[in-house]
C-alpha cells in the first residue's frame, strides 16, 4: 500500500513540476501533458518499488502425514484419528503421506508403513501429527 501512495505522490509532483511555473498557459493540451507525465511517473515509480498489482492472498500449505505403523503402538488409534482429522482440516493444497516413502495418496484406515523416512520432504512441509514434527524422522 505504501508503495502505491509513494508512487501517487511522485506522479502528482511530476505532473505539476513541469507545468506549474508562473505564466504557464492552462490549456487542454498542457493539462493532458501534465496528466500523461503524472501517470507515467506513477507507473514507473510503482514498478521500481515493486508495488503489488492485487491484494496478497494466503497460500495453502502442503501437509505431510506420518503413516508409519508406530501410530498403532498400544492398540490405541485416538492419536492417529486426531492426526488424520488435523491433516484434513488444514485446508491443504496437497496431502502427502510419508513412512517408508513420500507419496501422494488417500489416507489409509490404519497406518502400516514399516518406518518413517522422509528424504524428499522439504522443511516447509507441515508434518501433521508426527511424533517428532518438524524433524523429518519418526519411529
Amino acid at each position: 500500500m505504501w508503495s502505491w501512495l509513494i508512487s501517487l505522490a511522485a506522479g502528482g509532483i511530476a505532473a505539476f513540476a513541469g507545468y506549474w511555473p508562473l505564466g504557464a498557459v492552462s490549456t487542454w493540451a498542457t493539462r493532458a501533458g501534465a496528466l500523461a507525465r503524472g501517470i507515467a511517473v506513477l507507473l514507473g515509480v510503482a514498478l521500481l518499488l515493486d508495488a503489488p498489482a492485487a491484494p496478497a492472498t494466503r497460500t495453502r500449505p502442503y501437509v505431510a502425514l506420518d503413516v508409519s505403523a508406530s501410530w498403532r503402538r498400544g492398540s490405541d488409534t485416538t492419536a492417529w484419528r486426531a492426526a488424520v482429522r488435523e491433516a484434513r482440516d488444514a485446508d491443504a493444497d496437497s496431502l502427502f503421506l510419508f513412512g517408508d516413502s513420500l507419496r501422494a495418496g488417500n489416507v489409509p484406515t490404519l497406518p502400516a508403513d514399516p518406518g518413517s523416512r522422509v528424504p524428499g520432504a522439504k522443511p516447509e512441509v507441515f508434518l501433521a501429527g508426527s511424533e517428532s514434527a518438524g524433524t523429518g524422522t519418526g519411529s
